[in-house]
């Protein structure tokens, strides 16, 4: 199984358009007027403050109305010491030519149009999610260095600190609770996680480099550089789990380089093209909604807890790539990141880590092991 984590879109901004999915060209704003969604690129010399945390999520959502997006204050230019008020930045779409790879995956397998995040809050804790299942250590909000910065997001870095809920108090972003590693480990599950090297702001994203236990013990040989993940796979060298987060260029992000479908694809293709490809699962999910306006309300669970008391986050797309899943189906099953390690752990026969995985629903149903393995037909980059 191979969970391969983008960044930063919503649905409505990655997947506009895209048939049998459940997109909107347009939204209402603060005052209830309509807005249309406009193109723009992957790329965007841009700034939103509050950035995609519970406050942004707050604002926006509304209270289920979403029509908030616009009262987050936000503002575009080359130049950041004179960038405009652009207050209609989020009720927008990345245009198809520069999604082509990700429409051409969704065509040829699962697309899931009812994922939403875990929380309400942002990056940081969306990745902790994303290996735990529900442990944050009590966080709200990125981790921040003294300058107001977040370029490290772990025990690299304890100079920086995260503020925490209960105690309230700032903390610095390194802790102890437990994570789907610790269960993988006692049931003999092998697990490895890619991600950016310590020199990429991609490193951030190594959500493994926030557990004491890991990054200080015999663990941390698992954690290795996304760079060698397409030769550990043809080298016949894949763990049972896989996570692999990009490089900060090779991701969605904002402040990306507009490369991440291509990234994708590099990927879903290495797996496809080897031996693996017969029993492999692939997930690919986006870790966070990244601003960017999206119509569907998240449902609310009562009984969650935290960084978000109430329920789920805003929704983000998954793509579900493997020989035993139809082909170009649109799933609306609700889903959420506890989902993924759901599927993981009824795999593998391990328990539940968290509240968040024991809640969610398992995607296991989109597959179908009784037929005959489709042929991987690579996706063009």
């Amino acid at each position: 199984m191979v969970i391969i984590v983008q960044e930063a879109r919503s649905f409505d901004n990655l997947f506009q358009g895209f048939p049998g999915a459940d997109t909107q060209p347009y939204g209402y704003d603060s005052k209830g007027e309509k807005v249309n969604l406009q193109p723009r690129g992957f790329v965007s010399k841009c700034i939103v403050t509050p950035d995609y945390d519970y406050t942004a999520f707050l604002l926006s959502y509304d209270g289920g109305k979403m029509d908030g997006f616009d009262k987050q204050g936000s503002r575009c230019g080359s130049d950041i010491y004179k960038q405009r008020p652009t207050p209609l930045l989020t009720y927008s779409y990345v245009p198809a030519q520069e999604t082509r790879p990700y429409f051409s995956i969704a065509r040829q397998y699962v697309l899931a149009d009812r994922m939403f995040s875990s929380t309400w809050d942002g990056n940081f804790e969306d990745h902790q999610i994303l290996i735990s299942g529900g442990q944050d250590g009590l966080t709200l909000g990125n981790p921040v260095d003294g300058q107001g910065g977040n370029e490290a997001w772990g025990c690299d870095a304890p100079t920086e600190t995260v503020a925490r809920i209960s105690p309230l108090s700032s903390v610095a972003p390194c802790f102890f609770y437990p994570t789907l590693a610790g269960e993988f480990d006692a049931n003999q599950v092998s697990w490895r996680y890619y991600s950016a090297p310590e020199t990429d702001v991609g490193f951030e994203w190594s959500a493994f480099d926030a557990i004491d236990p890991v990054r200080y013990g015999p663990d941390w040989s698992n954690v290795r550089s996304n760079a060698d993940f397409i030769s550990d796979v043809q080298e016949g060298n894949l763990a049972d789990v896989t996570w692999i987060t990009p490089n900060l260029s090779d991701s969605d992000h904002v402040r990306g380089a507009a490369q991440g479908p291509r990234w994708v694809a590099s990927l879903v293709n290495a797996i496809g093209e080897s031996k693996f490809w017969p029993n492999t699962a692939i997930f690919v999910v986006w870790s966070e909604w990244g601003f960017w306006y999206d119509h569907v309300a998240p449902p609310q669970l009562a009984g969650q807890q935290f960084g978000n008391p109430d329920g789920l986050g805003m929704r983000v797309p998954m793509l579900i790539v493997s020989p035993y899943v139809p082909q170009g189906h649109v799933t609306h099953v609700q889903y959420e990141h506890g989902s993924v390690l759901k599927f993981a752990e009824e795999a593998f026969g391990v328990p539940p880590n968290g509240l968040i995985d024991a809640r969610a629903n398992s995607p296991a149903g989109e597959f179908d092991f009784n037929q005959q393995p489709r042929a991987f037909t690579p996706i063009r980059q």
